[in-house]
């Protein structure tokens, strides 16, 4: 068993988001709604820092391995196998026919799924206008930790080359805490931020596939229901505007960064926030947060905590660490129950960071994100004389 630190998981977009022009937005008739969904089973997205084979599986999901598609393909058979005679396209058709009827301007004239990617000219030459499509696709990410929802939505009004709106909307599940088990929220286990999984992908992949595929299926039917409503609140129900600035702000770990924006919706534990150009990301709310927006805040050596041990007013934190192979630098408080880390890898850093402290019964009461390379860790005892140990010139 591994202790990770809990962190979403956030696709980038490929596109930049396009909204609706207000002049557009008028009662439109016999609209269809084409949803394409053309994987019939799920794949696995691997990343390394470098080296590897490059693949890209449906759609336009690119794939970094050092081993062969055919390797990555084996490794998640026992899911494929759980998961046989379940139909995901059932599902989404039903969650999207009922956005569409609710939908008060665009009017639904067919609702259809489809296994093919239909874009740009060919959808109009089949379907005429107006016509809203969606490319949708879902696999597993980061060594299976987590399940992530990909749907890239465009309408078209006018013309069947260019769409009049495009938008992407990402879905990622709790991550970690789905292979967990029950109870592992963040706080309640050693080191604070910290739960336990299954080491190897391998035994990642078993957790999903256990019982039926039962923890996968119940994630890629939440990941259906919230893509379709990032669909209604961006599109469906009213066109969003660029220049609406509604919504608490927010920042909240990734896995590859910071995931900042402002939440648009908040249902139990989960928000929809919208970040980037524009583009809406589905991610749980018992995250940790990162804090104030970076533009708020400016460190020294005394804001906005008092840092007296290695810290220079010049350069941020002095002492050099190796944790593990990992390279960051910290400096401390006086009684050493905050740390500023900073790193080129932050979040990696984060992680062997709340690993060493756990070991050593300390824990994380608070995290705070400072631009892009720094955090500020809040401790319940002296985490920075543990830290110090693992000194090197």
């Amino acid at each position: 068993m591994r202790w990770i630190a809990l962190a979403p998981l956030v696709l980038g977009c490929a596109a930049e988001h396009k909204y609706l022009a207000p002049e557009l937005f008028r009662r439109h008739e016999n609209t269809l709604y084409l949803c394409c969904l053309e994987q019939d089973e799920v794949y696995l997205q691997s990343h390394y820092l470098s080296g590897g084979a490059q693949s890209t599986g449906p759609g336009g999901v690119t794939t970094f391995s050092p081993v062969s598609a055919s390797e990555l393909r084996r490794e998640v058979e026992p899911l494929r196998q759980a998961l046989l005679g379940i139909d995901f396209r059932a599902q989404l058709e039903r969650e999207l026919r009922r956005a569409a009827e609710a939908s008060p301007w665009l009017v639904p004239g067919e609702v259809r799924l489809s296994r093919e990617r239909l874009m740009g000219g060919r959808t109009g030459a089949e379907a005429g206008l107006p016509a809203l499509v969606l490319s949708t696709s879902y696999f597993l990410a980061r060594d299976a930790l987590g399940l992530l929802v990909s749907t890239e939505a465009k309408l078209y009004l006018q013309d069947t080359l260019r769409p009049d709106y495009r938008g992407r909307f990402t879905y990622h599940s709790t991550g970690a805490l789905d292979l967990a088990g029950e109870g592992a929220l963040a706080g309640e286990a050693p080191g604070g931020w910290l739960v336990p999984v299954p080491e190897h992908s391998e035994e990642r992949i078993a957790a999903w596939a256990a019982n039926g595929g039962e923890k996968f299926k119940a994630a890629l039917a939440e990941g259906i229901q919230a893509t379709i409503e990032m669909l209604r609140l961006d599109l469906l129900a009213e066109p969003a505007q660029p220049d609406w600035h509604e919504g608490q702000e927010i920042e909240a770990f990734s896995l590859v960064g910071l995931a900042r924006g402002k939440v648009l919706s908040r249902n139990g534990a989960r928000v929809i926030v919208r970040y980037g150009e524009g583009d809406l990301v589905s991610m749980p709310s018992t995250l940790p947060s990162a804090g104030p927006p970076r533009a708020e805040l400016f460190t020294t050596c005394g804001s906005p905590y008092e840092l007296t041990q290695d810290c220079s007013w010049f350069s941020g934190a002095t002492r050099s660490l190796d944790l593990g192979g990992i390279h960051l630098r910290v400096a401390g408080s006086e009684k050493g129950d905050v740390v500023l880390l900073s790193s080129g890898e932050r979040l990696l850093a984060l992680q062997a960071v709340l690993e060493t402290l756990a070991a050593a019964g300390i824990a994380v009461e608070g995290l705070r994100a400072m631009g892009d390379n720094g955090l500020f860790l809040e401790l319940d005892g002296d985490g920075y004389g543990v830290l110090k140990g693992y000194t090197v010139e």
